[in-house]
């Protein structure tokens, strides 16, 4: 660290510098490894055996354990990829499956997802999501209204801000 006045910029500065060219090549190891890991896929092959129920049917699906669209909100986008993260099964035990089953409640119900506890307090998620949507699409919102919001009411304002154009 520097002595005189000014120069403890300068030294964190110089970190902040090498810690993004870091950061950079993490990302680029990152993209190797997405390369290398989709290149790997190449190389899977089917028992056509499922892994839940073990019948011998030769028409299975490959069924990811951590969802895509989780892994892509982890930031881990290697796993929709890699091997490691799914498992042969058949298309029965693949429509038992718990997104196979959120995914029909959804398309029942004409596109709305249920609400856990609807009647309690908006969650910290909610607000920030809604927070996010209204910037997106340039509406004021008073957030001291939102906080006496319930879940269920949050979630049709959710649905009603995601149906307006950007």
């Amino acid at each position: 660290m520097g002595k005189k006045e000014g120069t403890y910029f300068k030294t964190m500065k110089g970190i902040y510098d090498r810690r993004k060219k870091l950061e950079e090549k993490i990302e680029e190891l990152n993209e190797e490894l997405r390369g290398v890991i989709k290149k790997e896929r190449q190389f899977w092959s089917k028992t056509g055996i499922c892994s839940i129920c073990l019948c011998d049917d030769q028409s299975t699906e490959w069924h990811h354990i951590i969802s895509q669209h989780r892994c892509r909100e982890l930031g881990k986008e290697y796993l929709i990829h890699s091997r490691t993260n799914v498992v042969e099964v058949c298309k029965p035990c693949h429509d038992e499956t718990t997104a196979s089953l959120r995914r029909k409640a959804i398309d029942i119900s004409g596109g709305n997802k249920s609400v856990k506890n609807p009647g309690g307090p908006i969650t910290q998620r909610q607000i920030d999501y809604i927070k996010k949507l209204s910037e997106e699409r340039n509406v004021r919102v008073d957030i001291e209204q939102l906080r006496e919001l319930t879940r269920g009411d949050a979630s049709q304002k959710i649905d009603k801000l995601k149906e307006m154009k950007t």
